[in-house]
């Protein structure tokens, strides 16, 4: 079966999707990504790493739900904060698809392989729409942060103006007398 070669192939695809991945990044992230192992010195790149691992899993095994929107959640809140425009920020799933295909392409021939791909590209598909709304809900959760912080700015920037505006009329008060 197709998913078992896929499997057996786990540590090649993962590797390849991992530098797809951290392709999309300007040059000196990307470096930096590859080359820092420490996930202290390098969070985003080890926490990549390791989410991709378990949506892998996940999609080869069980297709736990939680497990993948929780890992799914993980990247989606990495790439909201960065410049990126939703389908390059969530395409890193699609990706998949391209690695798997170059991984296992002498499996491929023949209509059995094809309908097991198709099946396993079906799985990778609601994976992509899963990234989609965990990407979104992430990037609300960011305006609403940003919203907070403005609204909170303006008021203590009214409240500074108003206090200011006081005790230039108490001081006006106290030179008139």
């Amino acid at each position: 079966m197709l998913l078992n070669r896929v499997k057996s192939k786990r540590k090649e695809i993962l590797e390849a999707w991992f530098v797809r991945i951290i392709e999309t990044y300007p040059d000196d992230s990307h470096n930096f990504f590859l080359k820092k192992k420490n996930q202290f010195a390098n969070p985003v790149g080890t926490t990549i790493e390791r989410e991709i691992a378990v949506l892998f899993d996940q999609l080869t095994g069980e297709m736990d739900d939680t497990e993948i929107a929780r890992s799914l959640g993980e990247i989606a809140r990495i790439r909201a904060v960065q410049d990126f425009e939703p389908s390059r920020a969530m395409g890193f799933i699609l990706e998949l698809r391209a690695v798997i295909r170059e991984a296992i392409k002498e499996e491929l021939r023949g209509p059995a392989a094809l309908d097991d791909l198709f099946e396993f590209e079906q799985r990778l598909d609601t994976l992509a729409l899963c990234a989609f709304d965990n990407y979104m809900d992430s990037r609300e959760r960011l305006h609403q942060i940003r919203n907070r912080e403005i609204k909170a700015r303006s008021q203590e920037m009214v409240a500074r103006i108003y206090r200011d505006g006081a005790e230039r009329s108490d001081n006006d008060n106290e030179e008139k007398t």
